[in-house]
């Protein structure tokens, strides 16, 4: 690759505010609070952690204002025009070989297709929508658009990427959550202008059906927005027929989920990181918030973000000044680099050539105030008597995640009044007061979890943004005085669950990071144990796959590193049991692979009796110690307790005492990073599966 990042160009696309405005049907596109926020993040990535001159930065923003019209500079709107003439114009002023990127966060929406000889009749166009769209004069950004834009940039050489966090489909809601859907579940069938100011019909109907010969190819799929790209990559927040949410994650304001996760996950990173690797992390993430989405990579996966060779670079922030006692410091780093309170830093002398040598550590510290570009951290760990001086090195190791849910208890305005809901609720947030686990609270920018009663007198556990969640077990009536402690056994169970799934060593230094590759590698439906794993490609390259009852597929596991490792992996089932998976001896708490061993599990698709459809994460843990993960384990709510019988003893090693204390029910004094963050990694990859039915 021979583009720098510093001369990378980038289009950013925030659509908080749309006009009043009225569908056919009655629905409406509905003003957002998240979107330039997201511009906002990305844009500070840019400039301050690549280094991308603010020149070389075009946003188009409509800023929910308060007002009934849009602010700001009619040329600085986001509308059809104004999009369609930045991405020419982004293309036009791009020499071949630099890196351009497009982020777009707003309302997606969906529309009769203007190419029906193609797509078919009765298809529909997937759209980005500007805040002008109830003027019926106004066009969507369609699919098809896109695609052709794409294109000309990709035949002229230049580095793609695209980031769209907005909905495909889906219904406009809003629980007691601060949660906002970023679509609406109407089909627009306004009569708009005919035509397109990106290419002829034709043309934009022949781009969309393009051999892959050239560069694009021609698979289409049910959960793309465009043809399966080629020469660009392509990260959507969700499927065709799901949701994407914003919420609020750092208790300012709102954030696109998949875009508060893309960038928050960068933080786990040092040297070069690809797409499909960022894919992987925020995939989890997202799920563990909203599991009805599902964010899609399409394209060149394996390309490094935003096509730098060095992809993200690890970065130290200097210590400023150091308390008269040593035990506190100030860093030159604050809210405008993406701090947090509880991020965690490993400080090393200055002038320390390799930052991922835990051994020249002087200190971890944990960041207790944040201001605008400075923060205040308390050293809570030292190593080796020398001090902290200015000038030293802090390296985050822990972004500082939320590690207590919040639970808000929710009253049902439309139950009769025969219902004691009042009673119920009081009754389970007294089986919740000291729990560890879990917190209720009515700060909605704390919320995880929401509780009410549904009009059958059950309790009823629902997800962040009000959807139901599932497989949680047989309902608990509100008469039955046991139902409120079962409530609360579960909310904790759930909380515990998701613990696991967002587990990872957010050490960016470690000398095992990036070095454990897991993926799944196809589908087989005659696969006899025994034999050679020969799979089928999966249809949708880059997607969550999708796999029916009685399939298999396989797990492929290598070891990239140069030390010998001890891997575990575990399934995360769809009941929210966690179960090791014992594939070579169902004696030992792992298997050690030798650098470069490469091993391929196979695994058969499956569903509990009663559950027609599921998720399973696959999570592989690597080790340089022996270490036992079984301290992570968690029966089915869905069925009968899953856990394997292998006692797990008492903790050997420092490790093994965190993982005991991480899921420990009872409060724990020890800090929640683990120790020796360069002596463990962990991979996880995620399938649905689906039971089949008779046609």
């Amino acid at each position: 690759m021979t583009a720098s990042i510093l001369n990378m160009r980038a289009l950013l696309i925030g659509v908080d505010f749309y006009l009043p405005n009225k569908l056919p049907d009655g629905n409406s596109y509905g003003s957002l609070s998240g979107c330039v926020r997201d511009v906002d993040l990305v844009q500070t990535f840019l400039t301050g952690r690549l280094g991308v001159n603010d020149q070389r930065i075009q946003r188009l923003t409509a800023k929910n204002n308060g007002t009934s019209k849009l602010a700001g500079a009619p040329e600085s709107w986001p509308t059809y025009e104004n999009m369609v003439a930045a991405i020419q114009q982004l293309t036009d002023e791009s020499e071949p070989g630099e890196i351009v990127h497009i982020h777009y966060s707003g309302h997606g929406g969906r529309t009769p297709t203007l190419v029906p000889d193609q797509k078919g009749k009765s298809a529909l166009d997937e759209a980005m929508v500007p805040p002008d769209i109830g003027d019926s004069t106004s066009r969507y950004l369609r699919d098809i658009e896109l695609a052709f834009l794409l294109k000309r940039m990709v035949n002229k050489g230049l580095i793609v990427s695209v980031v769209l966090d907005c909905c495909h489909s889906g219904g406009m809601t809003r629980g007691p959550a601060d949660v906002a859907v970023r679509g609406i579940s109407s089909i627009d069938a306004t009569a708009r202008p005919p035509g397109s100011l990106v290419g002829t019909v034709t043309e934009l109907g022949d781009t969309w059906l393009q051999p892959s010969s050239e560069n694009s190819r021609a698979v289409t799929t049910v959960h793309s927005w465009l043809p399966a790209p080629q020469g660009y990559v392509l990260l959507s927040a969700c499927r065709s027929v799901e949701l994407a949410h914003e919420s609020s994650y750092d208790g300012k304001g709102r954030n696109g989920a998949l875009t508060w996760w893309l960038f928050d996950s960068l933080h786990e990173f040092s040297g070069g990181v690809t797409w499909k690797q960022l894919h992987d992390r925020v995939l989890p993430k997202v799920h563990s918030d909203f599991q009805s989405q599902t964010p899609q990579l399409q394209g060149e996966g394996d390309r490094f973000f935003l096509g730098a060779e060095r992809g993200v670079a690890q970065h130290a922030v200097p210590v400023l000044t150091v308390g008269s006692n040593g035990k506190n410091i100030q860093m030159n780093a604050g809210q405008s680099h993406g701090i947090r309170r509880g991020a965690v830093f490993a400080v090393y002398p200055h002038g320390t050539a390799t930052l991922s040598d835990e051994s020249a550590r002087l200190a971890i510290v944990e960041v207790r105030e944040v201001e605008a570009v400075h923060s205040w951290a308390d050293v809570t760990e030292s190593f080796s008597g020398q001090p902290v001086e200015a000038g030293a090195q802090a390296v985050m190791i822990d972004p500082g995640r939320k590690r207590v849910r919040g639970v808000a208890l929710v009253r049902n305005e439309n139950l009769p009044p025969d219902i004691n809901q009042d009673e119920a609720l009081s009754r389970l947030k007294s089986m919740l007061s000291g729990s560890r686990w879990v917190d209720v609270t009515v700060d909605s920018h704390k919320i995880d979890f929401q509780v009410a009663l549904a009009e059958s007198s059950e309790f009823d556990i629902r997800d962040r943004a009000g959807l139901p969640i599932r497989h949680l077990g047989p309902a608990l009536k509100i008469d039955d005085q046991r139902s409120a402690k079962t409530v609360a056994e579960r909310l904790t169970h759930l909380a515990k669950h998701h613990s696991v799934v967002q587990l990872d060593n957010q050490d960016a230094t470690s000398r095992l990071n990036g070095k454990l590759l897991v993926e799944l590698v196809g589908r087989s439906s005659d696969f006899e144990a025994g034999e050679p794993f020969e799979p089928e490609p999966f249809d949708d390259c880059g997607h969550s796959p999708v796999l029916t009852v009685g399939e298999w597929t396989a797990v492929r596991i290598r070891n990239d590193s140069t030390s010998a490792l001890n891997v575990t992996v575990f399934d995360l089932q769809p009941g929210w049991g966690i179960q090791q998976i014992d594939p070579w001896d169902p004696v030992d708490c792992f298997v050690t692979m030798d650098p470069g061993e490469e091993r391929v599990l196979p695994l058969e698709a499956g569903l509990p009796e009663g559950m027609n459809e599921g998720t399973d994460i696959i999570k592989v843990f690597a080790t340089i110690e022996p270490t036992n993960f079984r301290w992570l384990q968690l029966p089915s709510l869905f069925g009968l307790d899953n856990r394997n019988s292998v006692p797990r003893g008492a903790p050997a090693n420092p490790l093994e005492e965190f993982l005991q204390a991480m899921m420990a029910d009872a409060p724990t004094t020890r800090h929640a990073i683990p120790p020796s963050t360069g002596n463990w990694t962990t991979t996880q990859v995620e399938l649905t599966v689906r039971r089949r039915f008779p046609s």
